[in-house]
């Protein structure tokens, strides 16, 4: 999309702090020559173009080791019982041939049958060791917190760069025109987190913080390019014949410049990237923790329908709809009609409701007998569960609306640890429609 504007005076700047990609005032990080700029493509944005059948295969790829790690989980326990306790009946019967010597006859039975259900015990503990370390070895390796810290790092790199584009005309008030090439900024959490879990294991704020970094600088590439166009206009002449007093009147072309900035933003394929600074181990381990969402889902779907496609603001940094500010926003919000059901997504008791009028509206809050997690429902319409009440998943708590500081009808769903930290419920949600019983 294309945006053309002509700025007829100049704009006073902000006394907002400059971050990260807004430019220096010296420099204006302003490329003036535009028929001398180099090919900036990377390696990970040619190989997007190449890779089309590559990545049909990779979602193929997905869906399977997705369908086999189910499978596994539900037959871990009896897979290879059967064929473990064969070859343990034949060593327990070579034993007892060169035992025979030494042991009466009378013994045979009960030793034999002692043996086969010990081998039988060793063989379900071992199947379930084995369900407990492949659950392990498939799940996202950090803290619940650490890996919502790792997502709120990226979402605050982006922030920052939408807040300098969305600044541009502000920071750069001298043009003429402006014109805006800008593709999507945004990630899948989930494909962050699995990344760093497949190259770290169990990776900590400051792996984090160092690797996203290098991620954010290769998936997008923002520019400032000046142009100057000459362009023509018509002027119009008037003479006077200083003895008939005669006026005459021409035209004529004069040239003149026109100073264009364009503002150009070219996201590159995560998903391309994060595969190519990893290893063959590594990135089976990646499509695995992606296809089984690193063990993290806990929780059904909030309203009884799917919640991903209707989310209009994620969990992390933004920029705020209303201030156009980058500010923190603490949980994520479903975008639904007025009086859409909104169901429990945890057991537990209703331990507040209220009304806030700057923000979240009528608001209602569940916590977790057992865990003492909490759930909070913002923004509602009205509130069907009264304090101290007893809910079960699916049992319907709330309807969604616009009350408090809201710019339209929408769920802000939060969810809180015992220590009160807020955690990503993007992690956490399943699209499972629960019913009330």
């Amino acid at each position: 999309m294309t945006i053309v504007r002509r700025t007829l005076t100049n704009t006073k700047k902000s006394k907002q702090p400059k971050l990260k990609f807004e430019a220096s005032k010296d420099k204006l990080n302003v490329e003036s020559k535009p028929e001398a700029l180099r090919q900036r493509l990377s390696y990970v944005k040619q190989k997007r173009f190449n890779d089309n059948v590559k990545q049909n295969k990779k979602n193929q790829q997905k869906r399977s080791i997705k369908k086999a790690y189910s499978k596994e989980r539900h037959s871990t326990f009896n897979t290879g019982i059967k064929e473990r306790i064969k070859n343990a009946v034949k060593q327990v019967k070579v034993w007892l041939t060169k035992g025979l010597k030494k042991f009466a006859i009378y013994m045979i039975g009960p030793i034999f049958m002692f043996v086969v259900f010990s081998v039988m015990i060793l063989s379900v503990v071992q199947s379930f060791s084995g369900a407990v370390s492949t659950v392990v070895a498939t799940s996202y390796q950090s803290s619940d917190l650490v890996v919502t810290n790792a997502d709120v790092m990226y979402t605050r790199l982006e922030a920052d760069l939408l807040y300098a584009i969305n600044r541009v005309e502000e920071d750069h008030s001298s043009y003429d025109e402006y014109r805006y090439y800008v593709d999507a900024v945004g990630h899948d959490p989930h494909m962050v987190i699995a990344y760093l879990t497949a190259k770290f294991g169990e990776f900590t704020d400051a792996d984090a913080s160092n690797e996203l970094s290098r991620i954010f600088d290769l998936q997008y590439d923002y520019r400032l390019i000046e142009k100057i166009e000459v362009r023509y206009r018509t002027v119009t002449h008037v003479s006077v014949n200083p003895e008939t007093r005669e006026t005459t009147t021409t035209t004529s072309q004069e040239a003149y410049d026109w100073y264009v900035l364009e503002v150009r933003l070219d996201t590159s394929d995560l998903e391309v990237i994060f595969t190519s600074r990893l290893n063959d181990d590594e990135k089976d381990l990646y499509e695995t923790l992606i296809a089984i969402k690193g063990n993290f889902i806990s929780f059904p779907s909030p309203i009884k329908e799917e919640w991903q496609n209707a989310i209009s603001s994620p969990f992390g940094y933004r920029l705020d709809p209303m201030s156009k500010e980058v500010t923190f926003h603490g949980g994520i919000d479903i975008a639904k009609p007025t009086g859409t059901e909104l169901v429990a997504i945890i057991d537990g008791k209703v331990i507040k409701t209220g009304y806030e009028a700057d923000g979240y509206g009528h608001y209602i809050i569940i916590e977790a007998e057992k865990s003492k997690q909490t759930v909070l429902y913002a923004h509602c319409n009205s509130i069907v569960a009264s304090e101290g009440d007893e809910v079960k998943k699916g049992q319907t708590i709330a309807t969604i609306g616009s009350s408090g500081k809201s710019t339209g009808p929408h769920l802000h769903l939060e969810i809180r640890d015992s220590s009160g930290n807020k955690l990503n419920p993007y992690f956490y949600l399943s699209s499972e429609i629960v019913q009330e019983d």
